[in-house]
């Protein structure tokens, strides 16, 4: 949809729904300058788990133009879920990258249809471009990672004791790499539980710069595209990631704070902190294996090594559900954003 184009709308056989129209609004804006196949199906399968929402519906009423801005924006009836809607539209446009100049034409008209504070829209658009463009000063695309920082750096944020790797594994020989790995793992589970829907953003730019991490532990320099390839091999979706954590921290969490409605079968935001934690952790256990062992590993074998460690990471989480939490209590993440970008000068921030 043209985001310039008038937002009036052809009459509709039922008035929609506070869901479907942050929906529709996650789809409008994901088209802005045109829907891939990847952020369409994704977004068809995030909808689908909602629970409560027609996605095949809706995707034909958005993409007709039979439901517009300006309906989608009529059923939000508070201030909450106005800016929630508004939120989870930036992510979408952001999930895979900077924003566009179509993209940010659409947010524009959508801050003013939606009637939010202007200052407050700048902010938020902000920090999400912040974290948007955060990879690429962790890892440059084309360009080799300097030779600052140490693989046993944690990231930002107090943890008290740092966490222990668990006994028995290779961490007796290698304490600071694994100890990242799980360090990793712990703060992306903690940027789920974080109130903010924007941290989701956050995750994605951890685990690139965790593979990039444990490849220059290998003695790998690694460009963005090199760490992408592997995690596409692996069948990490970081796209995908970002809007299904938006739409559970939106309908499993914060929609029922603001409208006192059941959580979606998408679940609360502490599934997607067992989610985060163990698909980073298999992130860098693929990392580790794959660079460590010269990167002669195949295809299958990498999938079949991240299948298993995912689980492994979700049984793991019990155990550090503590750390997760702590971390989450300690998080600021205006602060993480900074350190992100490699601007923060905290005691264990990104170098």
């Amino acid at each position: 949809m043209d985001p310039q184009a008038p937002t009036t709308t052809t009459a509709t056989t039922t008035a929609l729904s506070e869901r479907d129209a942050v929906a529709a609004l996650a789809l409008m804006a994901a088209q802005a300058d045109g829907l891939r196949s990847e952020e369409r199906a994704r977004l068809g399968e995030v909808f689908e788990a909602l629970g409560g929402v027609d996605s095949a519906r809706l995707f034909k009423d958005v993409l007709l133009g039979d439901v517009g801005m300006d309906e989608a924006v009529a059923a939000l009836t508070s201030p909450g879920m106005r800016a929630y809607a508004f939120e989870m539209a930036v992510g979408a446009c952001d999930a895979d990258g900077h924003t566009s100049g179509a993209e940010r034409a659409f947010l524009d008209q959508l801050e003013r249809a939606l009637g939010l504070e202007h200052a407050e829209a700048v902010a938020m658009l902000e920090q999400a471009e912040a974290l948007a463009d955060a990879p690429l000063a962790l890892v440059p695309i084309g360009k080799s990672a300097d030779d600052t920082g140490t693989a046993g750096a944690l990231l930002p944020g107090p943890l008290g004791a740092p966490a222990t790797p668990e006994a028995g594994s290779v961490a007796d020989a290698r304490p600071d790499l694994d100890r990242l790995i799980l360090n990793r793992a712990i703060m992306a589970g903690a940027l789920e539980l974080l109130p903010q829907s924007l941290a989701t953003m956050a995750i994605v730019p951890v685990q690139l710069k965790t593979v990039a991490d444990v490849g220059k532990a290998h003695g790998f320099a690694l460009d963005q595209g090199s760490v992408r390839e592997l995690l596409a091999i692996a069948g990490v979706g970081l796209t995908g990631q970002v809007l299904e954590g938006y739409a559970r921290k939106l309908f499993g969490g914060a929609l029922r704070g603001i409208a006192g409605r059941a959580a979606g079968a998408l679940g609360t935001t502490a599934t997607g902190a067992v989610t985060t934690f163990a698909t980073t952790y298999a992130i860098g256990k693929v990392a580790d294996a794959y660079y460590g062992g010269g990167r002669t590993l195949e295809a299958v074998r990498i999938k079949e090594l991240f299948a298993r460690e995912l689980e492994r990471g979700r049984t793991l989480f019990a155990r550090y559900q503590g750390d997760v939490q702590q971390q989450a209590a300690t998080t600021d993440l205006g602060e993480l954003t900074r350190q992100l970008q490699g601007q923060g000068a905290g005691r264990s921030g990104f170098q």
